[in-house]
C-alpha cells in the first residue's frame, strides 16, 4: 500500500457548495467527502485476499478474492481470478460504512451501500489474517468517523441502464468476460423475469421450485462442478468450483460450501425455477435460474465443462429430474 496511493484518500472540500447540494448528509447520519472509489478498488487489491459477499433478501454468496489486476474503464470494474468473476459497477456505489456487528472484531467488516442505503457489497478480511493493512486503510479514509462517500469520476456518475448494457457489450466484444449481457443485466436487477427473453436464448422450461434443495444437495454429494452466478444492483460475483458440503440450517436456510466459497440460500424465497437449454447446446448445456416473486433473478447456476471436455452426465439426470 503505497503512500502515494493513500495520499488520494485525503479529505475532500469543494469549492463551491451550490453544486454539491445532492451530498449534503443528514443531520443523524454524518457523511464525509473523501477520494475516488477506484482509489479504494486499487488500496484494496493491495492486501491480502479479502471475503466479498453479495446479499439478497434470500441468498448470500461469499467468497475469498484477490483484488489485484482489477480492470476500470468507464465506471465498471472487473476483477478476474482462476475460480472467480468480480463485476463492480461505481455509478451505482454512494457510500462506505462498517458493519455494526463488526465493531467488537475490531472494524475488520467493510459495506458499499447504495443512495437508498441498501447494501451492494461487502469485504472482511480472512479470520486467520492479521488486519492491520485493512485498518490502516480504514484509518486513512477514516471510515470510523461514519459514513465516508467517496467521489464518483467526471463523466460516469450518470450513466444509466443503456450506458451500462453498452459498456458490457463492448467489453465482451474485445474478450474481457464469457457471460451474457442479459445474465449480467438479471444478476444486477436490470431486468426481471420475462419468459420470452429465455425462450429467444435457447429452449426454456419452468421447473419444479419445491425441489431445488434436493437438487443442491445432490449437487455437493456428487461433488459437481459448477458456476454459480448471483449479485445485487452494484456487483455481481461468480464462482467456478465445486461446493462440496451441503448443510440444513436451523433458520430454514440451506448452505453450500466449498474451498473459499460459501452460499446461503432460503428456499422459501424461491417463486420459480427455470432452465434453459441455450442455443447451439444439443441438448446437452442446462443452465438453472433460480427468481422470487418480483421477477428478481436470485442464482444462476449450470454445469462447469472443462476446456474441451463433455458436460456431466450427471448434471443433465438432476435437471430432468426436476420435470
Amino acid at each position: 500500500m503505497s503512500a502515494p496511493i493513500l495520499s488520494s484518500t485525503l479529505a475532500f472540500r469543494p469549492r463551491q457548495a451550490d453544486a454539491w447540494l445532492d451530498l449534503v448528509p443528514e443531520p443523524s447520519s454524518p457523511l464525509r467527502l473523501t477520494g475516488h472509489w477506484t482509489e479504494l478498488l486499487w488500496d484494496l487489491a493491495c492486501l491480502d485476499p479479502l471475503w466479498v459477499e453479495t446479499r439478497l433478501s434470500g441468498i448470500r454468496l461469499r467468497q475469498r478474492m484477490q483484488l489485484q489486476a482489477i480492470h476500470m474503464d468507464e465506471g465498471i470494474g472487473l476483477a478476474r481470478g482462476e475460480s472467480f468473476r468480480l463485476h463492480v459497477l461505481l455509478n451505482t456505489w454512494h457510500a462506505l460504512v462498517q458493519r455494526p456487528e463488526s465493531v467488537e472484531r475490531r472494524f475488520q467488516d467493510l459495506a458499499i451501500e447504495a443512495r437508498d442505503r441498501s447494501e451492494l457489497l461487502s469485504l472482511s478480511v480472512d479470520a486467520q489474517a492479521h488486519p492491520f493493512a485493512l485498518q490502516t486503510l480504514i484509518r486513512a479514509y477514516r471510515i470510523e468517523e461514519g459514513r465516508v462517500m467517496p467521489l464518483s469520476r467526471p463523466g460516469v456518475r450518470q450513466s444509466g441502464l443503456s450506458a451500462h448494457m453498452h459498456t458490457l457489450a463492448r467489453w465482451r466484444e474485445q474478450g474481457r468476460q464469457d457471460v451474457e449481457i442479459a445474465d449480467l443485466a438479471e444478476c444486477c436487477g436490470w431486468l426481471n423475469l420475462t419468459p420470452a427473453r429465455l425462450r429467444a436464448q435457447g429452449r426454456a422450461r419452468l421447473a419444479a421450485a419445491e425441489l431445488i434443495p434436493c437438487f443442491l444437495e445432490t449437487v455437493a454429494d456428487q461433488s459437481l462442478m459448477t458456476r454459480v452466478t448471483m449479485g445485487t444492483a452494484g456487483a455481481v460475483q461468480r464462482f467456478d468450483g465445486c461446493l462440496h458440503t451441503y448443510r440444513q440450517c436451523a433458520d430454514g436456510w440451506i448452505e453450500l460450501s466449498g474451498e473459499g466459497v460459501r452460499l446461503r440460500l432460503d428456499p422459501e424465497s424461491i417463486d420459480s425455477a427455470w432452465v434453459v437449454e441455450p442455443l447451439g447446446s444439443d441438448g446437452r448445456r442446462h443452465q438453472l435460474r433460480l427468481y422470487d416473486e418480483s421477477g428478481r433473478a436470485l442464482l444462476l447456476m449450470e454445469d462447469l465443462v472443462p476446456a474441451g471436455g463433455a458436460p456431466s452426465p450427471i448434471w443433465r439426470l438432476l435437471v430432468n429430474a426436476l420435470f
